[in-house]
């Protein structure tokens, strides 16, 4: 947000202090924004993020870790309850020859 005094109203940083507080505006943040003023690269950023997660699993497989239960939590998804720790195994990688 800019400081610049004609683009913020008087007083906007005390009222989302005080909005903060009462806990009022809980889950107002979003990552790409929504409605008419939703981000123009969210696509991209999605098509990014897919991209690197299969190029890092060619090389590596994810294992759960020893001793690591998976216990579901039913929030508006569903989710580990106490998160997943994994163990990186690097997998039997060759370079394409050419």
């Amino acid at each position: 947000m800019s400081a610049t005094p004609a683009v913020v109203p008087p007083g906007i940083y005390r009222m989302i202090g005080e909005r903060r507080a009462s806990g009022e505006d809980r889950g107002d943040y979003f990552p790409f924004g929504g409605g008419a003023r939703q981000c123009i690269g969210e696509a991209f950023a999605w098509m990014e993020g897919v991209l690197i997660l299969a190029t890092i699993a060619q090389r590596w497989r994810l294992r759960l870790a020893p001793g690591q239960v998976v216990e579901p939590q039913p929030l508006i998804t569903l989710r580990p309850r106490h998160g997943l720790r994994m163990v990186a195994e690097e997998r039997g990688y060759s370079p394409r020859t050419q």
